[in-house]
C-alpha cells in the first residue's frame, strides 16, 4: 500500500479522535448518547410533568425533547403553566453559543407568555434571523413539552421531528453537492467564480453552514439528522477527500469565508509582496496558535474560543461584534494579500491541511 495513503489515513484517524475528544469534553456525549454523570443539573426534576405547590403545572423538557437539537445540542427548559395558559418559560443550562441563544430567546420565548396551551401548539412563530438553529429548537421543544400535559391534545400530531425539510436546507444541500462534485470534472474559471459566490451567499449568509470546530464537535456529540445533511457533505470534502489525494479541497472549493476572501482578492490584482521570512513566521504563528487552542480545548479550560472562529460572522445578526470586526478586517486585508485568514490564522484550516 502507498506510504502517502497510509500517512493520510493515520493522520485522518488522529484528527478524528482529537475532535471526538474535544466533543466529549465540550458536550459530554457522542452521537446523541450522553456519557458519564451528565444529568446533575436536572436530577431534581426527573419527572417530565409536575404539579407545583400552588396548583400550576411545570413541564421539564430535558427528557421529552432530548432529540431536538439547536446549533450545539438540546435546549432543555421548564415551562410553567397556570389556568391553561403559559405563565413563563425558563431555559436550563445548555451548550448553545451564548450570543445566538440569547438572541433567539429574546425574540421567541416572550411571544409564548400568556398564550393558552392550545393556542401555543398551533402558533407559527417566526424564527430569529441569524439564530436559526436555536430558534427552531426552542419552538419545537416548547410544542413537544406542551403536548405532554395531560389533556385532549394529541401528542403525536404536535411533536415535531428534527428532520424538517426546508428551502434553506434544500439550497444548502444543492450548493454543497455542487462544491463536492462539479470541480472534480469541470474546472473552468467562470464556474469557479459562480461556485465561490454560491458558497458565500447560500452556504454562508443564508444557511450558515460551514466546517468549524463548533460544527464538527456538535455533529459528533449530537449525531446526524436530515437537518445537517449539507454539513455532512462539507465534512466529507474536508476530511475524506484529502485521504484520496484531494488535499485542501474544502478550503479551495467550499469554505464560505475562503470564498469571500478570494472573491474580494479578485477585485484588486496588485498584491503586497511579503518577504519569505515573514511568511515562515506567520506559518509558525498559525501552528503555535492552533496548538495552544487544542490544549485549551482538550483540557476544557477555554472552550469558548470555538465561538470566535470568524466563520460565525456569517450569522452576523447574532454574532459577537468582535468576530464581525475581525472578519471585516481580514476581508479588507484580502484586497492586498491572498486569503490572509486561511493562510496565516485559521485553526480549522490547520487540522484540514494536516490530513
Amino acid at each position: 500500500m502507498d506510504k502517502r495513503f497510509l500517512k493520510s489515513i493515520s493522520t485522518f484517524v488522529v484528527c478524528i479522535l482529537m475532535l471526538l475528544a474535544i466533543a466529549v469534553v465540550k458536550h459530554h456525549s457522542i452521537m446523541g448518547h450522553e456519557l458519564g454523570d451528565t444529568k446533575t443539573e436536572t436530577t431534581a426534576d426527573s419527572s417530565a410533568v409536575q404539579i407545583s405547590e400552588d396548583g400550576g403545572i411545570v413541564v421539564n423538557s430535558t427528557s421529552i425533547a432530548r432529540d431536538i437539537k439547536g446549533y450545539n445540542g438540546p435546549i432543555p427548559m421548564k415551562i410553567y403553566v397556570r389556568n391553561e395558559h403559559i405563565d413563563s418559560i425558563v431555559c436550563l443550562p445548555n451548550t448553545e453559543t451564548p450570543e445566538f441563544f440569547e438572541t433567539a430567546c429574546d425574540g421567541i420565548i416572550n411571544k409564548y407568555t400568556g398564550v393558552s396551551v392550545e393556542q401555543a401548539q398551533k402558533m407559527q412563530v417566526d424564527g430569529v434571523s441569524g439564530a436559526t438553529y436555536s430558534s427552531n429548537a426552542i419552538k419545537k421543544t416548547i410544542r413537544r413539552s406542551l403536548a405532554e400535559i395531560p389533556s385532549d391534545i394529541d401528542v403525536s400530531s404536535n411533536a415535531e421531528s428534527d428532520n424538517s425539510f426546508t428551502l434553506k436546507l434544500l439550497l444548502s444541500i444543492v450548493v454543497a453537492m455542487c462544491a463536492a462534485v462539479v470541480p472534480l470534472f469541470y474546472k473552468k474559471k467562470t464556474y469557479r467564480t459562480i461556485q465561490l459566490v454560491m458558497n458565500v451567499i447560500i452556504l454562508g449568509l443564508y444557511a450558515g453552514t460551514f466546517v468549524s470546530y463548533t460544527s464538527v464537535t456538535g455533529i459528533m456529540a449530537n449525531g446526524i439528522t436530515l437537518g445537517n445533511a449539507s454539513l455532512v457533505i462539507l465534512l466529507i470534502t474536508a476530511f475524506v477527500y484529502p485521504v484520496f489525494g484531494k488535499k485542501g479541497y474544502y478550503c479551495a472549493w467550499a469554505c464560505p469565508l475562503g470564498s469571500a476572501q478570494e472573491l474580494i482578492g479578485k477585485t484588486h490584482k496588485k498584491k503586497l509582496s511579503i518577504p519569505t521570512r515573514w511568511i515562515k513566521y506567520l506559518n509558525k504563528f498559525q501552528k503555535v496558535l492552533w496548538a495552544c487552542l487544542m490544549i485549551l480545548a482538550l483540557s476544557g479550560i477555554f472552550l469558548e474560543w470555538m465561538d470566535y472562529e470568524l466563520f460565525s460572522a456569517f450569522l452576523w445578526q447574532s454574532a459577537s461584534w468582535i468576530v464581525i470586526l475581525l472578519a471585516v478586517g481580514f476581508l479588507v486585508l484580502s484586497f492586498f494579500i491572498n486569503r490572509p485568514y486561511c493562510r496565516f490564522v485559521c485553526p480549522t484550516g490547520v487540522i484540514l491541511k494536516s490530513i
